[in-house]
């Protein structure tokens, strides 16, 4: 490919990303409350959310293993990372439902 030929593809990617659409504003900070609780206890319940879930069951890659391995297959690469992603999600939304069991409420910060 010519330096010509790159020159051009680079102005149209510019161009072209220009009209991409905005992302979504990210959401605001939140804060977990509950009633006569520290930021001890709070700091204690994260921490027994978090060690319970590793419980959650590792997820399996392209490769058949629990880690991801080296492939040369883009499309597995781009696998792999939405496999991974999508268990970090998993992951958190364990941790959430955890300190929502054990009655802790999250709230936007400034509005306890």
């Amino acid at each position: 490919m010519s330096r010509v030929h790159l020159i051009h593809i680079t102005a149209i990617c510019i161009v072209l990303s220009g009209c991409a659409t905005p992302l979504p504003p990210s959401p605001p900070p939140t804060v977990w409350t509950k009633s006569n609780a520290s930021d001890a206890d709070y700091q204690r319940q994260i921490a027994a959310c978090r060690n319970a879930s590793f419980a959650v069951p590792p997820p399996i890659y392209s490769n058949g293993q629990t880690q991801p391995g080296q492939t040369s297959n883009l499309g597995d690469t781009f696998s792999d990372q939405g496999t991974m992603l999508a268990h970090y999600a998993v992951v958190f939304q364990y941790t959430h439902n955890c300190l929502v069991a054990a009655g802790w409420t999250e709230h936007p910060v400034g509005q306890q």
